[in-house]
């Protein structure tokens, strides 16, 4: 069976100053996401690690990262108003905004204790709740934070009001969870009644006055507890065992709601006496905090904190929305600019994954039909039409598909790890690795080409049916030019591993690898020689769209760029610190980066030789370096656009400092940031421009 997942990806014009911009499709939200709240079925707000706050304005199909001014542990999440919404966190840390996070002030929570649910009845009136018995109150709107003096040393974990006097407060301490009730507007906090509760509570709702439903965990076991009597008194509930926590619970009515938990949903129509299980295909892990922005669609964060999920329709139809944060992918395949493929391994458990896109990455298919039995994970793809593809392993099969990557067969091709492949024909294709087999058959039979001795090769690249070259260890670089029946050594010039090469002609080629090592040859391979890459880190794949741009992709998220045949190589952006591993451009401007922990990157505006001089006399940073003040100058494009703002970005991405755009010339005070490479990011109408200096 298939799962459609649907990635949650960022798409925007840019303009870049030194380079193009890549977007991080996936995994989109990142990893380190703790908590969520959507205001309607398009509108949601994430928190997490790292002050992370995130905003989507369409359901989740795209995420844009909000400047929180802080880097502290967020953990909660509430809009009373479409505007207005309040995040809390560690050390005491409460956020407030009024116009949809475009901007978050602190407000003063009077505690250092860690903050860990918020709750608003109105725009006015709020509870917070927190460790060591921590509740705050407000009454104005977050001006000013009450201690309601609750004296425990348990942590509160979740907070839940019926109106402005009866709320309640889920508990956990040293002998179990407990559910505190109050009638007076938290001035006076009493427990209730729980039968036989040893666990923990997570998650509390009420679909009217007298009937609540309060979810957890016991004995690593999820449980359902009801009252019927507005929270005096609770008795568990009956549900299908399982495996893990219960963390958050809904009701449409009193009878009609779901309780979310383990890779399952249990639903229920009476009032929690039945209850009927649906399973997520493929989420291998927890789903945490959700948020129920109608009956109708919910959002839940997996517990590893990048996946997020999507549900339906009130579970009539249940999608997932993955990061594929547990996935390392390997390979990128792009058939046209709609038509690509994603090719990797499943970290647990160790299996191959693929992944097929129709809509340029905007949504994906993932396959659970290899046709392999193996743990197992793909290294390399290739098509050689519109329906037909392969991809190798790391065990030496060769997987074939006929229906575009819907199902899929298994060759044994080799006793032995194949890393790289590719056809010339939609007969005649050529696998590397720990050796080197040849197909004539469509796949269909491998054969093993002449021996190549001790050399363990990672890539292949034919530029027609007969002359193909491969690399690997040790500066290894083989050429072929009688279409695979022997291969011959060439001199590489360097004793560094060689992880890709790639050939704008028959003449014309790049290899890339170890200790950011590139080398290019202009004479079919008789020379090579090395090129200054500006990075010390591993390169692990290049790609050329013209014979002067290419494109390399490394360890620590490095993407470099050359506009002028390898003369020059310049940094990028990748908004990653990921190992990337593959770059694939179907088109001139699109193009697509892959890596792990399930990166996928991607562009829609690629450079030229024309775009680099047009950006040159852009945007301008001075002094540089600089100590205390910046100058900004912005060029007459960007100024006449009716709407711009700019901030500052650090080399993860991450926005640090919001700057005030009125003028063509703009002052800016950097001196209370760290030392470093920073970038000034320029954000108008159509386009994103980016500037870079370095603070001393």
């Amino acid at each position: 069976m298939r799962r459609i997942i649907l990635i949650l990806m960022i798409f925007c014009t840019i303009n870049h100053l030194n380079a193009q911009d890549w977007q991080l499709i996936n995994p989109t939200p990142k990893t380190g996401l703790i908590n969520l709240f959507f205001t309607d079925d398009y509108t949601g707000y994430i928190v997490g690690t790292n002050g992370t706050i995130m905003k989507t304005i369409n359901g989740g199909s795209t995420w844009q990262e909000q400047n929180s001014g802080s880097t502290n542990y967020l953990s909660s999440v509430f809009f009373p108003e479409t505007n207005t919404g309040y995040v809390v966190g560690d050390s005491g840390i409460i956020l407030k905004t009024s116009n949809g996070g475009t901007s978050w002030m602190n407000q003063n929570s009077g505690t250092l204790q860690g903050l860990n649910s918020v709750f608003f009845i109105n725009e006015n009136i709020g509870f917070i709740v927190g460790n060591i018995g921590t509740i705050l109150k407000t009454e104005d709107g977050g001006l000013n934070w009450i201690n309601q003096n609750y004296n425990s040393t348990n942590c509160q974990e979740n907070v839940f009001f019926l109106n402005e006097n009866i709320g309640f407060v889920l508990e956990d301490g040293s002998f179990g969870g407990s559910i505190l009730k109050t009638i007076d507007g938290g001035s006076i906090w009493n427990v209730q009644a729980v039968t036989n509760m040893t666990g923990s509570f997570f998650s509390i709702f009420f679909p009217n006055d007298s009937i609540g439903y309060a979810v957890g965990s016991e004995w690593q076991t999820g449980v359902v507890y009801k009252t019927v009597d507005g929270g005096n008194t609770w008795n568990w509930v009956p549900t299908p065992t399982i495996s893990g926590n219960f963390h958050s619970v809904l009701f449409s009515d009193a009878n009609t709601g779901y309780v979310i938990g383990w890779d399952q949903i249990i639903r229920t129509e009476d009032g929690g006496i039945t209850w009927s299980m649906m399973t997520f295909d493929g989420i291998y892990e927890s789903l945490n905090r959700a948020s129920f922005p109608s009956y109708n669609t919910c959002f839940a964060l997996g517990q590893n904190e990048g996946t997020v999920v999507k549900i339906t329709n009130g579970g009539t139809e249940w999608k997932t929305i993955s990061s594929y944060a547990d996935v390392q992918f390997n390979s990128v395949y792009f058939k046209d600019i709609n038509h690509g493929y994603f090719g990797g391994t499943l970290y647990i458990p160790e299996i191959g994954i693929f992944v097929k896109t129709i809509d340029g990455g905007e949504s994906t298919v993932q396959s659970n039909d290899l046709g392999i039995n193996y743990q197992t994970g793909i290294t390399s793809i290739f098509f050689t039409n519109s329906n037909t593809g392969f991809a190798t392993t790391d065990i030496g099969f060769i997987l074939k598909t006929s229906d575009e990557g819907e199902t899929w067969t298994s060759i044994r091709a080799s006793e032995r790890q194949l890393n790289s492949i590719i056809f010339t024909d939609e007969n005649t294709g050529h696998a590397v690795g720990d050796e080197i087999v040849k197909t004539v058959d469509g796949g269909n039979t491998w054969i093993r080409q002449s021996s190549i001795g001790h050399e363990y090769l990672y890539s292949v690249f034919f530029t027609n049916s007969e002359i193909g070259y491969a690399v690997g260890t040790g500066g290894t670089i083989l050429k072929t030019i009688n279409g695979g029946a022997q291969w011959g050594h060439l001199d590489s010039g360097t004793g560094d591993h060689l992880i890709s090469v790639n050939f704008i002609n028959q003449y014309t080629g790049y290899a890339v690898g170890d200790n950011g090592t590139i080398l290019k040859t202009a004479d079919g391979g008789s020379n090579w020689f090395s090129q200054n890459s500006g990075t010390n880190n591993f390169l692990s794949s290049i790609y050329f769209t013209s014979s002067n741009v290419g494109y390399a992709v490394g360890d620590s998220g490095t993407i470099i760029y050359t506009t002028n045949g390898g003369s020059a190589w310049n940094d990028q952006i990748s908004g990653t610190l990921n190992p990337l591993y593959s770059v694939y451009f179907p088109t001139n401007n699109i193009g697509y980066v892959v890596g792990a922990g399930g990166t996928i990157l991607k562009t829609t505006n690629g450079l030229n030789y024309q775009d680099e001089q047009k950006e040159a006399g852009g945007l301008k940073t001075y002094p540089n370096p600089v100590k205390n003040k910046l100058t900004l100058e912005l060029p007459d494009s960007i100024i006449w656009q009716s709407k711009c703002y700019g901030s500052i970005v650090n080399v993860e991405g991450k926005e640090i400092l919001n700057l005030p755009i009125n003028n063509k010339v703009t002052e800016i005070d950097v001196g209370s940031i760290p030392s470093g490479l920073y970038f000034v990011k320029i954000v108008t109408t159509c386009t994103i421009s980016f500037g870079k200096f370095i603070k001393k």
